[in-house]
């Protein structure tokens, strides 16, 4: 979702969470520091305050830090002494091996695995399952994580039981160090070949693929965008299924930041820096999904060019496909009234084409709850859900 709130802005979204902050806290935007004279540059000075984007910025990574690295209960205890004895970024020169070595050794089970996937159709067409899967996981650690990764695991095995099989590829935002340590550490995940962790982040996008489906996958390669204030980027992978270049993003687009600050502009760019990176890729395939933050009227239409197309809109036209809406995820609590559909799937695609997509995730926990509080209405015990967002999961049919 957007980064760090359930609302319209951060600020509503962390009093909705039992956080409270002053509107000065999170963005100091409402007396601008005065314009230099002409003709003369401002010196900066260390007593200068924050600009209005660098407040945000820093509160936004502050508190992600606060809330993955402030939890006491001894499940968080036990993953952060585990990532602490792994803390070091790994070799600069061994990491992308591990990609290569995988590609190397699945080439064979990819084909077999297409063989199977045409029998299962029915068609007998080779590339017949091509699946994706991306969801916001929500960061906050302090609402059940344990619970809400293990229902995240329950749901791929699902699908994965399915007639498509396991998603070729997922996607997740918002992911911590802890969230990758407790979903790393089930059997569904030995499947895939995940990006690795970015040691320097809070908070970050992971993109897995299918070991026994994508052949010749090139490592997974983050790319940071030129104006984000809130360390956003595009996470990318390519490979071949079924012997077809596929090439698949996802990324965590700039989130509004107070009921001022919506950030429309940074994203929109955001969106159209990375539709451009896209544009350049050799393969003809190509999908871009994630969660897009994107909150019509104020953003508009998403800046897709000619041949790439808004696959919720293609299967469900006239259906608002909303991933956050208090009024079907009651975790989000009765008196949000934020609703919009911030995670968006979009294609390119040549030798494929939408066939079903579906959101997941949409059902409370059964057991769980989790009490919220800081609001001026007092405590709530609320349900738990495996996120604030829905994921969606998408499949591909050969044409």
């Amino acid at each position: 979702m957007r980064n760090l709130h359930a609302g319209k802005s951060v600020l509503t979204g962390f009093q909705n969470r039992g956080v409270h902050i002053s509107r000065t806290t999170l963005c100091d935007g409402d007396s601008p520091v005065p314009a230099p004279a002409k003709g003369r540059k401002k010196r900066k000075s260390l007593a200068d305050p924050p600009s209005a984007d660098e407040a945000a910025r820093r509160w936004i990574m502050g508190h992600a830090q606060q809330v993955n690295g402030g939890a006491s209960n001894s499940l968080l205890a036990e993953l952060h002494a585990a990532r602490t004895a792994r803390r070091g970024p790994p070799d600069a020169g061994t990491e992308p091996s591990v990609a290569h070595q995988v590609g190397a050794s699945a080439s064979g089970a990819a084909e077999g695995a297409c063989e199977d996937a045409a029998a299962r159709s029915g068609t007998g067409v080779r590339g017949a399952a091509l699946s994706l899967l991306t969801w916001n996981l929500w960061f906050a650690e302090d609402v059940e994580l344990e619970v809400r990764m293990a229902a995240v695991g329950h749901i791929i095995d699902q699908i994965g039981g399915g007639p498509a099989g396991y998603p070729t590829f997922l996607c997740f935002q918002e992911v911590t160090e802890n969230i990758y340590a407790l979903l790393s550490s089930k059997g569904w995940w030995r499947r895939y070949v995940a990006s690795p962790v970015p040691y320097d982040r809070p908070y970050f996008t992971a993109l897995l693929h299918l070991r026994d489906a994508v052949q010749h996958p090139q490592p997974a390669r983050l790319h940071d965008f030129s104006n984000s204030v809130m360390g956003r980027g595009l996470q990318e992978v390519g490979g071949e299924v079924c012997g077809r270049g596929v090439r698949v993003a996802t990324t965590h687009l700039e989130s509004p930041c107070g009921w001022n600050q919506l950030y429309s502009k940074p994203r929109v760019a955001q969106c159209k820096e990375a539709l451009a990176m896209l544009g350049r890729a050799q393969e003809p395939n190509l999908v871009f999904l994630g969660d897009m933050n994107w909150g019509a009227p104020e953003d508009g239409e998403p800046p897709l060019p000619p041949g790439w197309v808004d696959v919720w809109e293609e299967l469900h036209a006239g259906d608002p496909g909303l991933t956050y809406d208090p009024k079907a995820n009651p975790m989000l609590g009765p008196y949000n009234r934020i609703r919009k559909r911030l995670d968006r799937v979009f294609a390119r695609l040549a030798h494929w084409r939408p066939a079903r997509m579906r959101m997941v995730g949409t059902q409370p926990i059964a057991g769980a709850s989790y009490v919220k509080t800081g609001g001026k209405r007092g405590p709530l015990t609320l349900p738990v859900l495996p996120s604030d967002h829905f994921g969606l999961h998408v499949e591909l049919e050969p044409i």
